[in-house]
């Protein structure tokens, strides 16, 4: 059995000492879980709710992913393009993982395959190289004599070195 202990992190009860505790036992081989508690809230208050991106938010966030601009400057547009203040804005983290997604999902920066195969390939092996430049190799040279660098897949597993010629 795996234990895990709990205790309550509510922003209800960050007054006072909180009494409730929790264990979860889960079972490895069946993933069976049960979970005891003990002890009462300080406060009967439910937690207050995360601000959540509105349909609007979300558009002119994409807007901002689009040209590039980071999570935080994208929060700091938010809170000026439609006048939020306080608890009103939402959590820079809930910011971050939209614009990522977005930009991975919908602007494609999700490869970048392309640029690690011409950084592989600009640090070949070369001789008279100095002894301490970085130098990569991969298991074989494709038909124009270039390092072959495949692209992560069953078929052709993405494999590359790096080293010096000191180090060798």
């Amino acid at each position: 059995m795996q234990y895990r202990l709990l205790e309550c992190t509510s922003a209800a009860c960050l007054q006072g000492r909180c009494e409730w505790r929790g264990k979860v036992l889960t079972c490895p081989t069946t993933h069976r879980m049960t979970v005891y508690e003990a002890g009462r809230h300080w406060s009967d208050a439910a937690s207050p709710r995360r601000v959540k991106l509105t349909r609007q938010q979300k558009k002119y966030c994409g807007e901002l992913a689009a040209q590039r601009v980071k999570p935080v400057r994208v929060r700091n547009a938010l809170r000026v393009q439609f006048g939020l203040q306080g608890e009103s804005v939402p959590r820079l983290l809930s910011i971050q993982n939209f614009v990522h997604y977005y930009s991975k999902t919908q602007l494609g920066c999700n490869d970048d395959h392309d640029e690690v195969v011409k950084i592989v390939r600009e640090m070949a092996y070369q001789d008279g190289a100095d002894d301490f430049r970085p130098i990569t190799f991969t298991d074989f040279k494709t038909p124009d004599g270039l390092l072959h660098v495949g692209d992560g897949s069953d078929e052709e597993p993405f494999v590359a070195g790096i080293t010096t010629r000191a180090l060798l």
